[in-house]
């Protein structure tokens, strides 16, 4: 099963320190999707 959005599983495994230090345009890292968690 293939999934509609792949760029959302990097955003999920990329973590902050990552992208600190490989800053990249663009780039996020999955803390807005913690905050998703949290407010489900």
């Amino acid at each position: 099963m293939a999934p509609e959005r792949p760029e959302l599983f990097l955003e999920a495994l990329t973590h902050a320190s990552f992208r600190a230090e490989h800053p990249e345009p663009g780039g996020r890292d999955n803390e807005r999707l913690e905050f998703l968690g949290d407010a489900v």
